[in-house]
């Protein structure tokens, strides 16, 4: 196990799309590829949510409520950490029950937190997920654009 101290670094965005046409031409040298830092400590924590999250959905759900927490450290709407989003009152039900403390992330879980990290996804701009069944509010559905259905999570921008 990596110490609290170690640090991961993802290189985003993960790809590159380049052209073949003459107008599009790019100088690679100049382009700038932001770099995040997390914490051994963040990524447990953010697999740890995603476990309490998505306990019973598929990869592709798990992928999606990690990118969620990812999304919410770029928008100006949320706090700048792992940690913070996730602590944040009021957002995520497993923070408020307890459930999180005692989420053990399964391999898969791990995996689709890794590859949430890497952007190898496409939910752009996707700050928001809730599970109609299980909500208490209906706001987010109210107020937010309706993006996609994963499983039993709709997620909105």
């Amino acid at each position: 196990m990596l110490s609290d101290k170690d640090t991961h670094s993802v290189n985003g965005p993960a790809a590159i799309v380049l052209t073949d046409r003459d107008d599009r031409t790019m100088d690679l040298a100049k382009a700038k590829i932001e770099q995040k830092q997390y914490t051994t400590k963040e990524i447990e924590l953010l697999q740890k949510l995603v476990q309490a999250e998505t306990s019973g959905e598929d990869y592709p759900g798990k992928v999606a409520v990690a990118t969620v927490v990812l999304n919410r450290i770029e928008s100006d709407e949320f706090p700048d950490s792992i940690h913070d989003v996730i602590m944040q009152k009021g957002q995520f039900q497993p923070v408020g029950s307890g459930v999180i403390w005692k989420s053990e992330p399964t391999d898969e879980t791990v995996q689709a937190v890794a590859d949430a990290l890497v952007q190898k996804d496409n939910m752009q701009d996707i700050v928001w997920f809730m599970n109609p069944e299980t909500a208490t509010t209906n706001w987010i559905a109210e107020t937010q654009e309706h993006v996609e259905q994963i499983g039993n999570h709709v997620f909105y921008r």
